[in-house]
């Protein structure tokens, strides 16, 4: 069932407040007459039909552009998600960056920097801990770039050394410190968001 507008609500509850029913209101927009009841209560309640703020990711995509995605994965399964979204026709692009708020990220030139470029920052709370497993992944190539017999000298090396390195690093590297996530999670919980072993 598709999503109601700001337009939409507000159309819906004059229609309401007219008279009609639930269900002839629901059948004019083309969702459910409970969908009507809970924002019939929530105009009643707070005076308003905005919706409420939600976390996470705004929706960016239609139910069409849904149904291309699907399409577009079911005939070739080895599209990537990169190239499936740069092909979506009219697909609104949302960019906000991460950061964990090390003293660079925070620093007042950084911060200036994204908001003169009108780049979006996720809130993130500062010295969280970092969850990530590829922070990990990149203390593992350092100590084996750093511990090859011959240290690179030019950049071009450097370069050569971390792909040589990044390739002999075993997939069940990979897979134990994904493995690890639950108990990542689970020891953050325990420790109230501060500090843990990881």
């Amino acid at each position: 069932m598709p999503r109601l507008s700001e337009a939409e609500r507000n159309k819906s509850v004059g229609r309401l407040e007219a008279g009609e029913s639930f269900s002839a209101v629901a059948i004019v927009f083309n969702v459910a007459p409970s969908t009507l009841m809970r924002l019939w209560n929530r105009y009643q309640h707070q005076g308003t039909t905005r919706d409420r703020p939600r976390s996470g990711r705004p929706i960016v995509t239609t139910r069409g552009q849904d149904r291309y995605i699907r399409l577009r994965h079911l005939r070739n399964l080895t599209t990537t998600a990169s190239s499936t979204a740069s092909n979506i026709p009219g697909l609104r692009r949302i960019s906000a960056q991460t950061h964990d708020n090390a003293r660079p990220h925070a620093a007042r030139h950084t911060t200036a920097y994204l908001q003169a470029n009108n780049v979006q920052v996720v809130p993130w709370p500062s010295k969280s801990p970092d969850l990530n497993p590829i922070e990990h992944l990149w203390d593992e190539l350092d100590r084996r770039v750093r511990q090859r017999q011959q240290q690179p000298q030019t950049l071009e090396q450097l370069a050569q050394a971390l792909q040589e390195e990044w390739a002999n690093i075993p997939q069940r590297v990979i897979q134990t410190l994904v493995g690890s996530m639950g108990r990542r999670c689970k020891a953050v919980l325990d420790a109230n968001g501060g500090h843990t072993r990881y």
